[in-house]
Order: structure tokens, then sequence, then C-alpha cells
């Protein structure tokens, strides 16, 4: 008499096997969509790198550093409005331009203003030894601009500072504009 296989035998169910073949299934789909995606990423590597910078093909990772910059520049003139509105709130006047260029001037007056929070994301300044807001908007650089009551000039008595204006100019527009601006809040 013929020996029964271990399927055929009474009592064995084929449950355990056929769970077995059914997780073998699943590996070998999933490494073979391993394989697929690898290739597909392959493919689409060797693309970028043969095109062109101009092409739309071209990844931009500058963009996401632009926008990374573009923050810590919203970032830094909050910062700075911050400290501004406290030093008003205590004297009564805002700063001159001069008075905040000097690395003496806020060691003293606002200690817990971040000297990073000064420079551009893409400035060479250094706040600790030389000023970095400049007068005007312009490219790398944070623009603070102080004026009387009458929106002229304080420099030259920095108590009478009544208004601000900090800009800082944006490598991507953002709501249709390439500054953001922040001003007093009174």
């Amino acid at each position: 008499m013929p020996v029964p296989s271990p399927l055929q035998q009474p009592g064995k169910s084929k449950r355990p096997l056929i769970i077995v073949l059914v997780l073998l299934v699943i590996i070998f789909a999933g490494l073979i969509s391993v394989l697929v995606l690898q290739h597909s990423h392959k493919k689409s590597a060797q693309n970028v790198s043969n095109a062109s910078p101009a092409s739309s093909n071209a990844p931009s990772y500058s963009s996401g550093q632009q926008y990374a910059r573009d923050s810590k520049r919203e970032a830094d003139l909050g910062s700075l409005q911050t400290q501004l509105e406290a030093f008003f709130q205590n004297t009564g006047y805002y700063p001159s331009l001069s008075d905040m260029n000097s690395a003496s001037w806020r060691a003293v007056n606002m200690k817990t203003l971040d000297p990073s929070a000064m420079t551009d994301p893409l400035a060479s300044c250094s706040p600790s030894s030389e000023g970095c807001l400049v007068a005007a908007p312009k490219a790398k650089a944070y623009a603070y601009t102080v004026t009387d009551s009458g929106g002229k000039s304080c420099e030259t008595d920095d108590t009478q500072c009544a208004q601000y204006t900090l800009t800082a100019t944006l490598e991507m527009k953002r709501n249709g504009s390439s500054t953001f601006v922040k001003s007093n809040l009174d």
C-alpha cells in the first residue's frame, strides 16, 4: 500500500501550507516592487543629471533653501520688532539706526536680542563688529528706517524717534511682494 503524502494524511489541515505559500507570494511581490521602484528611481536620477540647468526637469533644491532663508528673514524682523517695542515701552522712543548698529549700545539696551537677527542669511556682515542694518531696503541686508512723528530723520536726536520700518528683501515673492515689512505697532 502506498504511503500517503503529508497533505493527504487524514486529520491534517492544509491551512499552514497555504499560509506559507501566501506569505511567499507577498514577499516575492514586495521584492519585485522594490526592484521596479529602484530602477525607475535610477532612470529618474539619470534623466535629472542629464538635464540642462535651465530645463524644467531639473530639481529645484534652491527654491527650498530660498523659502527657508525667507522664513528666517521674517522671523528675524519679528524678533527685531519685539525688541524695538520693548525698548519703546521703557523709553518712549525708538533707537536710531546708529544705535541699532552699535554692538556696545545693543549690549546695554537690548540684552536679549540675538545678534544673528540683525543679519540677512546671505549677508557677510558680523553684527558684533560692524553695523549690519542699512537705511534703505536692499538685497542681503535688513533695512531699518526710523523717523520722528513728522516722518523726518531722527538720527541727530534719537529721543525724537517715533516710528520705524523694518524691511527684508525676499528671494521669493510672498503674497505678491518681494519684500517683508514690519512697522511700529502704534
